[in-house]
């Protein structure tokens, strides 16, 4: 399955959805969105099992795929 395509532009609305993060077309980690910077520019994914929480970027070339895609944010 392609997810690259499914990437959100607008990361506004992640907030507790569970994401696939992307980079340079390759996943990374899948998580869920603990918070989301106030420009949307930025995530933190929760820790999970051994995993800790993550910041991701967008200016870094991190993309989100939303996997609860009822209630994705903007493309």
């Amino acid at each position: 399955m392609d997810t690259t395509s499914n990437q959100i532009l607008d990361w506004s609305g992640l907030t507790g959805q569970t994401v696939l993060v992307k980079y340079e077309g390759k996943t990374i980690r899948t998580g869920r969105v603990e918070i989301v910077s106030p420009d949307a520019g930025t995530l933190w994914l929760e820790r999970a099992g051994v995993l800790e929480r993550k910041l991701y970027s967008r200016a870094e070339g991190f993309g989100m795929v939303p996997l609860d895609l009822g209630q994705a944010g903007k493309r």
